[in-house]
């Protein structure tokens, strides 16, 4: 009688402890969206092929297309935004890129960019923060450079067909090991950027 006593508290016990163990939460995120593609070669007219080293993304859907080192993974983390990175997503070290893309709402790149150096000087009025007009796929485009944020970093801005392309480049501190890498990411992507319509 107190062996099958004992054998039932045993029991209970496993079964509540077994309650008391909490399943992981399942890691956040949003599939890709469709229209987002990384073909092995060069396979349209107006996007370019990759070199040795390289990687081609066409983002139909935003309405995209650029060159990106192989060691990156690009994925897109929300409707509007598409990160490239290299090992894990959580890696900050190295040079990184996050493309945004949303409704430019009438506005010009270069006024975007005056209003991100503008309230970023109020925040850090100390911090040097250069600005520059430049062109993308022969569009004009504006470059705001030494912005404050968990890495110091640099931000392109496009506005092509009513969308506003913000890219923003880390580390763009030249103390920081990463600097030069992110030097060539961001010439490889300024020079190959290209916009394009879906195909179809």
């Amino acid at each position: 009688m107190w062996r099958w006593v004992r054998c039932l508290s045993v029991f209970v016990l496993v079964i509540a402890l077994a309650a008391c163990v909490v399943e992981p939460a399942a890691a956040p995120g949003v599939p890709p969206e469709a229209g987002v593609t990384e073909p092995a070669g060069g396979d349209r007219d107006d996007c370019p092929a990759p070199a040795e080293g390289q990687r081609l993304l066409i983002h139909d859907t935003h309405g995209y297309c650029l060159l990106h080192p192989e060691e990156h993974t690009a994925e897109q983390v929300s409707e509007e935004e598409t990160v490239f990175y290299q090992g894990s997503i959580l890696n900050v070290q190295d040079p990184r890129l996050h493309v945004e893309v949303t409704d430019a709402a009438g506005q010009s790149a270069l006024a975007v960019a005056e209003a991100i150096r503008e309230e970023a000087l109020a925040a850090v009025p100390d911090m040097d923060i250069s600005l520059e007009e430049t062109t993308v796929d022969g569009g004009p485009a504006a470059v705001v450079d030494g912005l404050p944020g968990q890495d110091i970093n640099r931000r392109l801005v496009v506005v092509y067909d009513g969308r506003l392309y913000s890219l923003m480049f880390t580390p763009a501190d030249a103390a920081h090991e990463g600097f030069e890498g992110m030097e060539a990411l961001y010439a490889l992507v300024t020079e190959s950027m290209r916009f394009v319509a879906p195909e179809g």
